[in-house]
């Protein structure tokens, strides 16, 4: 519940993408959850931010993304940024499969692997 409605139907639709698609449970398990880094933290003007901010200002965006810690004011930018890794994390603490793991901290590289293309790619459907 911590996580927006927006970013519910998201996990949503992309885990549904999955199971429709024949995905195994891990594959399934981590669409659901991919974006658990972000709960509670990301609000509408940080998504609109991020948005604008990497292509018009990189220099600026590379400020903040290189900073391992957030810079005042912009906490949920930051987020933005490294919820893959804070999911994985809190993943890990809750004992999650590694595979799940392991997905959910790479879903946003590109990476030849062929269970994260596909989550990818269900990602950026939805």
């Amino acid at each position: 519940m911590r996580l927006s409605p927006y970013d519910q139907h998201h996990l949503l639709a992309v885990a549904v993408d999955l199971e429709d698609s024949g995905a195994d449970g891990a594959l399934v398990s981590a669409g659901l959850l991919h974006d658990i880094g972000k709960a509670g933290r990301v609000t509408m003007f940080d998504r609109v931010i991020h948005v604008l901010v990497r292509p018009i200002a990189p220099r600026i965006y590379g400020i903040i993304s290189a900073s391992t810690r957030s810079l005042p004011g912009l906490r949920g930018l930051h987020l933005l940024e490294y919820h893959a890794e804070a999911g994985a994390r809190l993943l890990e603490r809750h004992g999650m499969p590694s595979r799940v793991v392991w997905l959910v901290r790479h879903h946003e590289h590109a990476l030849p692997e062929p269970s994260l293309i596909l989550l990818r790619a269900a990602d950026r459907r939805h």
